[in-house]
């Protein structure tokens, strides 16, 4: 098989002018892919959340009876910035879309008696 190939440089060689060829064509479509690769993304208990909707996921976690501290705790870990004292917000930079998701809740003496999460676009490529 060598023989047909020729040697092991030449192989290397012609994979990388292969290589090089192929993303001399393809470079924009590398970038973008990459660039929505490295993008944000929302925090995991938001992933399926739908634009416009409060998010059901969101409500189930933080039911009414849930403590207002663990919500103010996962919204510090999800880089949040709060709102005044029952809003929070983010704004997630992806590609090809950037969101805002927007929080808020009622709590009496530390206990969430409801709370919503909604996500909605901020600007698409």
């Amino acid at each position: 098989m060598s023989r047909i190939l020729g040697s092991p440089a030449k192989l290397l060689l012609l994979a990388t002018f292969a290589a090089l060829f192929i993303a001399a064509i393809f470079w924009k479509d590398i970038i973008f892919a990459s660039a929505v690769a490295s993008s944000e993304s929302r925090p995991e208990l938001l992933r399926d959340a739908d634009w416009g909707a409060p998010d059901p996921s969101f409500q189930k976690r933080f039911s009414p009876g849930a403590n207002e501290t663990e919500l103010l705790r996962w919204l510090s870990e999800n880089g949040f910035e709060l709102d005044g004292t029952s809003g929070a917000s983010r704004r997630i930079q992806g590609l090809p879309c950037n969101e805002i998701i927007d929080v808020s809740w009622t709590a009496i003496d530390g206990t969430i008696s409801e709370s919503s999460a909604v996500v909605r676009e901020a600007g698409c490529l």
